[in-house]
């Protein structure tokens, strides 16, 4: 790795790359095809607006995020969920229904760790178990007025507070999760995301 790469990355902050109001549609979608006891893990879980949302609506929900976005949370939303992991510990078991990631792959600026965080995916659910990815399109990526391109993305942001964004499309997610062992249930392109449901197929031999 260069010099400057290492230097960037050192810049780049992922913990602020949460949005920071609504919940998303992968989070809804997933609330309704799930029953009252299904075992949910949100896999870089934010600020915390989809798993409060499940949790208000009955369901079992655990988290996994970095350990500076876990301590940012109120201990009083944490008591709530029912276990919290950190991404640097977690052991991955097939133990969930369901896992939501909700615009984490596209501020990975590596793929090798995109891919990585599919493969945990994939070995945390249950055989059968549901995927609820949701990624960012190019096209809300390219409003933001202060980015510069880099690696097959963009670095935003000014001064100190950069974040990474990687723009997805519809096929390209679809493929991507495919590779991964996973069943593509449904897939659809929204104003600024692409939402796709899949099933875990297999375990790789």
């Amino acid at each position: 790795m260069s010099y400057f790469l290492r230097e960037l990355l050192m810049v780049i902050q992922v913990e602020n790359t949460a949005i920071r109001t609504g919940i998303s549609k992968s989070a809804m979608r997933l609330e309704r095809d799930c029953v009252i006891g299904d075992k949910i893990l949100d896999y870089g879980a934010g600020k915390l607006r989809n798993s409060l949302y499940l949790v208000s609506k009955g369901h079992h929900v655990s988290i996994l995020d970095t350990p500076l976005q876990i301590q940012r949370q109120h201990q009083q939303e944490l008591e709530s969920i029912k276990s919290i992991f950190t991404a640097e510990s977690y052991l991955p078991q097939a133990y969930f229904d369901s896992v939501l990631c909700s615009f984490v792959l596209n501020v990975i600026p590596e793929q090798r760790k995109r891919n990585e965080i599919l493969e945990k995916i994939h070995n945390s659910l249950k055989p059968g178990g549901r995927l609820y990815l949701e990624v960012r399109k190019k096209n809300g990526i390219l409003k933001t007025k202060y980015k510069e391109p880099y690696t097959d993305g963009f670095v935003i942001g000014r001064y100190q507070v950069k974040t990474f964004q990687r723009p997805f499309e519809k096929e390209e997610v679809k493929r991507l999760v495919e590779n991964h062992l996973f069943l593509i249930r449904d897939a659809y392109s929204l104003s600024d995301s692409v939402l796709v449901v899949a099933e875990k197929r297999g375990d790789r031999e």
